[in-house]
């Protein structure tokens, strides 16, 4: 059994906050919520979704957003300065549309979207063939640009809610949990052989009617079974979003070996619930609490905005306020602060680096 490796802050004391990549243009706002507000709200991890909102250089027809390397690397370098550890996150398999909007990926190379033979079928959420031999070529070298950019020793790689697999001519006679399983080994080999951690949303791993008895918040496409056949050295982050008298994933993925990260959203009464229930299993394998902001479309300017006290205009501006409130509750019950007075930082060591200390 794997155990916290060497280089990590101490058991509990991970306080992240999950945000939308910011735009060439609002990097102003986001730089100045982590210089001004993030320490002292007690934030010492920020995972940026960057997806496909980035200059690629690679494959700059997949851009969707104007973030440059130069605007990741003053990212990282303010937040550095304040205590915060940035991971950048690109969404996989999964989440490559909403609605008719197609995610770059598909809307380009549509002949990689694994339910591209169901013209009228309405699909709200599409994802990629993990059997193509297109797909990891392209999608690996945009991780590497990441990789690079932010200087990052772990990549969180989504994986949250895949419902689209198993449909394609490639995958139809594959099971659910086979794929899941090879989609995720392909991706921890190559981030391994990157010296970079994996990390993603444990949802995929969770079977709804075991664990939730609701399909949300766990699976019920049948990936769970691929628990058995994954790396026990990725991070996974058990999203739980809705109060509940208790949260057996929890238990379950602690008890399959993995170091977790649960993760709460926007109602306090869960997030404190599930806050509790990380704290009650007393396990240094329970890393701190990780903090979503999902429908503050404006990210760090909608927080911003919050953090000043306007009155909101509409659901992403409550979401903002409600995010925060969460936030000013909880974030300091995440781990007792040092001695000192001073927060932890994030300082994780990569795979290669515990093969070294294993080796020493």
């Amino acid at each position: 059994m794997p155990t916290v490796p060497k280089g990590l802050p101490d058991p509990g004391h991970w306080r992240g906050l999950h945000i939308k990549a910011p735009t060439h243009k609002s990097m102003a706002d986001t730089l100045r919520l982590c210089r001004e507000y993030l320490p002292d709200l007690g934030i010492n991890v920020l995972i940026v979704e960057v997806n496909y909102r980035f200059r690629f250089q690679s494959h700059p027809e997949l851009s969707e957003g104007d973030l440059t390397f130069d605007d990741a690397r003053q990212l990282v370098s303010v937040c550095r300065q304040h205590g915060i550890r940035v991971i950048p996150q690109f969404q996989t398999l999964g989440h490559q549309s909403w609605g008719t909007h197609k995610n770059a990926l598909l809307a380009r190379y549509p002949h990689l979207d694994e339910s591209a033979h169901e013209r009228h079928r309405k699909i709200q959420s599409r994802s990629w063939c993990p059997l193509h031999p297109e797909t990891n070529p392209i999608v690996f070298r945009l991780m590497d640009e990441l990789i690079d950019a932010f200087q990052t020793p772990i990549l969180h790689v989504g994986l949250d809610e895949v419902k689209e697999i198993g449909r394609c001519v490639r995958c139809r006679d594959h099971a659910p949990a086979d794929l899941f399983a090879r989609a995720v080994g392909d991706m921890h080999a190559h981030l391994t052989s990157r010296g970079v951690r994996m990390m993603m949303w444990a949802d995929g791993l969770l079977d709804a009617a075991a664990m939730m008895g609701r399909s949300t918040e766990a699976t019920a496409s049948g990936t769970h079974a691929a628990i058995d056949r994954i790396p026990r050295d990725i991070l996974l982050c058990p999203w739980h979003y809705l109060p509940a008298r208790s949260y057996p994933s929890i238990a379950y993925l602690l008890e399959q070996g993995f170091l977790i990260w649960p993760s709460s959203w926007r109602s306090l009464p869960a997030a404190q619930a599930l806050l509790d229930a990380t704290r009650a299993a007393r396990t240094p394998k329970a890393l701190g609490m990780l903090f979503t902001c999902w429908t503050c479309g404006k990210g760090a300017p909608g927080l911003l905005k919050a953090l000043r006290g306007l009155p909101p205009k509409g659901s992403f501006d409550q979401d903002s306020r409600q995010v925060l409130a969460v936030l000013r509750s909880l974030a300091r019950q995440v781990g007792p602060a040092s001695s000192d007075g001073s927060r932890p930082g994030l300082s994780v060591a990569t795979p290669a680096e515990e093969s070294q200390t294993q080796e020493d």
